[in-house]
């Protein structure tokens, strides 16, 4: 799979400073979208992952032209007047889409924003076996000091992917893509990798990584960081994998459905009584779960330790060992080091693709449904884990050699670079 970033021409516009070292020429979307489309079709892989797409860009360009390669899609575009979103492509002899979701993050009282989410349960088919694997990708917040808001953004995309896989009736791995806004070792990212956090030791600015600290900061922690709000809109569900349970204690949040207009590939996708299941065609403007926050009981003071319902990992090797974090301080890229994208604004990592499987396995309960049989031979008794086989290497030092000054240039078509890797089952 591939994690693509397309560059919305509309924030290239809404930000031009982030652009002045580019020529004018390598702005133009009827050259970039030359190069992109290069770019794309030197991969051919079984499931496309895209960001910063403009709606008119999908519906006119991507989404004919990956049809034309075997391809169905499905585009969620972002709340309110933003133009642009996420997009998922994958292939029909390879792929099947079996359930899809759209997240509206601003219908959670906590991340009211207008960012969303693509989560989706999809049968991969190899070599006359089927086995199913969760896909969620988002284009999360970007402001730098909207710490928890990211947190909580996260937190909505891998609840709902959680509901997705337990109502599956089977353990089924996750792949988790898109761009975080947020550093390697922030808290943001280390939420994702690490069993629990703290989110009280640094204030909220600094969550991300994104913001560095002057050397006369000075910090007093523990900070509260709208701990009280976040465990009301995410309380403990007494599923076993927060550590905030024996402070925070409440009833299931629920989700409804909503309708929204067709923009995309249809596909047969069945309704649940407990989840927005929704076609493909139906997440174009909207269409999403709902998350309603309930009453709730705190102690004295809110949990600071949190976490989510997955252990993940990631593809690529931006997380070095503890020590090596330590040193990178302010968590921007070193002087040498890899980079996913790049403009006036700096070189730094902000996109990734985890991968791994719920903390609290899924147990069947009758009979596995996990793995088609039909036309394909069963695979039930094989655990369903992923282990990457290889990853696309970025050609950061390649840019260096050549003086690249910022992205997009006469090379590549997006300021942010593609990140690819291969899974097999295991």
């Amino acid at each position: 799979m591939v994690l693509f970033f397309a560059g919305s021409i509309w924030l290239a516009l809404q930000n031009p400073h982030l652009y002045n070292r580019c020529a004018k020429s390598d702005i133009k979307w009827e050259n970039r979208s030359k190069l992109l489309m290069q770019e794309l079709r030197s991969q051919m892989l079984d499931i496309y992952c895209l960001q910063e797409i403009d709606r008119e860009h999908y519906v006119g360009f991507f989404q004919p032209t990956f049809r034309e390669w075997g391809y169905s899609g499905v585009f969620k575009k972002r709340n309110g007047d933003k133009p642009d979103g996420c997009a998922i492509f994958f292939r029909n002899k390879t792929v099947k889409a079996v359930q899809l979701l759209g997240v509206n993050f601003d219908e959670n009282a906590f991340t009211r924003k207008e960012n969303i989410g693509i989560v989706g349960i999809f049968d991969i088919i190899h070599r006359e076996r089927t086995r199913k694997v969760c896909l969620a990708t988002s284009h999360i917040i970007f402001h730098p000091t909207y710490g928890m808001t990211k947190i909580a953004q996260l937190r909505m995309l891998l609840d709902s992917a959680r509901e997705m896989i337990e109502e599956q009736n089977a353990d089924i791995p996750i792949i988790l893509c898109g761009d975080f806004n947020a550093l390697p070792y922030s808290t943001v990212m280390r939420y994702l990798t690490d069993e629990s956090i703290d989110v009280s030791a640094l204030p909220e600015w600094r969550l991300s990584g994104q913001q560095q600290a002057h050397a006369s900061s000075k910090f007093t922690p523990p900070y509260e960081n709208k701990l009280t709000a976040f465990h009301r809109a995410f309380p403990d569900k007494g599923h076993g994998f927060s550590p905030t349970s024996k402070a925070v204690s409440s009833a299931l949040p629920t989700r409804s459905n909503t309708d929204g207009a067709a923009a995309t590939d249809s596909a047969n996708i069945t309704k649940s009584t407990t989840t927005a299941q929704i076609q493909p065609s139906t997440l174009a403007d909207g269409s999403s779960s709902k998350v309603t926050a309930t009453s709730i009981t705190h102690t004295s003071r809110p949990a600071a330790v949190i976490c989510q319902p997955f252990a993940l990992k990631s593809a690529y090797p931006f997380f070095a060992p503890e020590e090596a974090a330590r040193k990178l301080g302010s968590n921007r890229t070193v002087k040498g080091g890899p980079w996913t994208t790049f403009h006036s604004g700096g070189q730094i990592v902000c996109d990734y693709i985890f991968y791994g499987q719920l903390r609290v396995p899924v147990t069947p309960t009758v009979t596995n449904p996990s793995f088609s049989t039909s036309g394909s031979t069963s695979t039930a008794a094989v655990p369903q884990k992923l282990q990457v086989d290889g990853i696309l290497e970025l050609p950061c030092a390649d840019l260096r050699r050549k003086r690249i000054q910022s992205l997009p240039c006469s090379e590549l078509g997006s300021d942010h670079l593609s990140l690819v890797a291969r899974f097999k089952f295991v």
